[in-house]
């Protein structure tokens, strides 16, 4: 994991169309020396043809990024083991308790 560099870049995402379910996409980057003329310029440039409906802008300074060597923390099942669906959970253990509890409990 690394930072993102030059500070005077930023990353512009945007969301076109009037479904919140539609995906944020990455359009490109623009070149500003203030975060609010870098919102404009990407509008003026990202957004001629399309409807945009949100439109972010992101210092490439400020981003964390992921290098080759995070690829196997990034793409491992097995680090999230409580992922998966027979992981038991903190209900599910108790229900599992209260099951055995009322088994004991109906045997003898």
């Amino acid at each position: 994991m690394r930072r993102g560099g030059d500070a005077d870049v930023y990353e512009v995402f945007a969301r076109f169309g009037d479904d919140p379910q539609e995906p944020i996409r990455w359009l490109g980057s623009v070149r500003s020396g203030d975060p609010e003329l870098a919102w404009h310029a990407a509008k003026e440039i990202y957004t001629r043809r399309e409807d945009c409906t949100l439109l972010w802008v992101a210092q490439r300074a400020a981003m964390v990024l992921s290098e080759p060597s995070d690829a196997e923390a990034l793409r491992s099942p097995s680090r999230l083991s409580y992922r998966v669906p027979a992981f038991p959970g903190r209900h599910r253990r108790a229900r599992m308790k209260a099951a055995a509890l009322a088994a004991a409990e109906a045997s003898s």
